[in-house]
């Protein structure tokens, strides 16, 4: 409705024309009274939606604007022209539209995107160098002399990303021992003086964590990232840079028995924390298989280490969100103390292969 009066205060005009006919005229007659006390009026047009007027008693009249003066009766309601109402400000307000797609359908809401995956390194070949004391001692070893003292390992990565940024923990976890028996044939006179037996009991625990920040180089995927995302929707290319620290610790414990006098033990521990960075170039050959190339570096000499680290691997996503991978994965590993009486400098390279869960 659009009506046009001219009112004691916003709130009295409005309680006024909410008055019953003759219940409004005798408002308008008590007005009088108010004399050269009254407010000064003010003009505010309203106008019903077919263009007319409401009169005094609230009746359809002309399409004129109308006003009350003060000491006006309902009766002495007077036209008032366009011109003589006050421009009342318009207020705009900055609508909200949602993001749309290319077809005009509401774009998806970005959400976090998780993924777990477990995964298996064989190191096939292992070759390197030992020196302890300042002896060297060569190392050439196959997949079943690495096997063969492993009791249990654990290798995972975890990831954790919101569009092109994104957090990476990875980690290897190898406990091993072996126990190594050396008879002695000692001459009548010495059994029972030296040990004619000794055992030698070898642990040692490995751990390596790496926490990264990662950036993600891509174009925009055409859904967006919302649920169901993988990066099977990205475009063809992209390339991860990550970046972070890398914990590693060492712990080891020899044993030593022997049928005469109490054992003997020592044991060592040892922790490292260095920077590292890396990269992971990503080519999607079709909707469900990809090519991967993953490579990273940490200790750049900083703390007498290095290590370097490279995959090449295939990606299935075979089943909803669920992806294989299988590669070959190469690594080295150099290390030194105690100003180069130890050191170890080691390469291993073998199959590679994982099961990606994204949730």
């Amino acid at each position: 409705m659009h009506y046009a009066i001219n009112f004691v205060g916003l709130g009295a005009a409005v309680a006024v024309l909410l008055l019953p006919t003759q219940a409004r005229a005798n408002a308008l007659t008590q007005l009088e009274g108010a004399g050269e006390h009254a407010p000064v009026p003010m003009a505010v047009e309203m106008t019903k939606d077919s263009g007319q007027r409401l009169g005094a008693a609230g009746e359809a009249t002309a399409d004129v604007p109308i006003a009350a003066t003060p000491g006006a009766t309902a009766t002495d309601l007077q036209p008032v022209a366009d011109a003589d109402l006050p421009a009342m400000p318009l207020i705009a307000q900055e609508a909200v539209v949602p993001a749309l797609m290319d077809d005009g359908s509401a774009a998806p809401e970005t959400v976090w995107h998780f993924s777990f995956e477990p995964f298996i390194a064989l190191p096939v070949s292992t070759t390197g160098n030992l020196r302890v004391n300042r002896i060297n001692v060569p190392i050439d070893v196959g997949l079943s002399q690495v096997l063969d003292p492993l009791n249990f390992a654990f290798m995972g990565k975890f990831e954790a990303w919101h569009e092109h940024q994104g957090v990476v923990f990875s980690t290897e976890y190898f406990a091993a021992s072996r126990n190594n028996v050396r008879n002695f044939t000692l001459p009548p006179v010495l059994q029972g003086v030296l040990p004619g037996t000794l055992t030698a009991n070898t642990s040692a625990d490995i751990l390596t964590a790496d926490l990264l920040y990662a950036y993600r180089f891509s174009g925009e995927p055409e859904n967006g990232y919302g649920r169901g995302f993988t990066e099977f929707d990205l475009p063809p290319v992209s390339f991860d840079l990550m970046g972070g620290l890398r914990f590693s610790w060492l712990a080891q414990q020899t044993t030593l028995t022997s049928g005469l006098g109490p054992s003997l033990g020592a044991s060592t521990s040892n922790v490292m924390v260095e920077p590292v960075i890396g990269g992971r170039l990503r080519w999607n050959t079709s909707d469900t298989l990809a090519l991967k190339l993953d490579t990273s570096v940490s200790g750049f000499g900083l703390g007498d280490a290095f290590s370097w680290g490279g995959l090449a691997a295939l990606e299935w996503l075979f089943s909803g969100n669920t992806s294989l991978n299988a590669g070959y994965q190469v690594n080295y590993v150099r290390f030194s103390g105690d100003s180069g009486a130890r050191a170890i400098a080691l390469t291993s390279h073998g199959p590679y292969l994982s099961l990606l869960f994204r949730f």
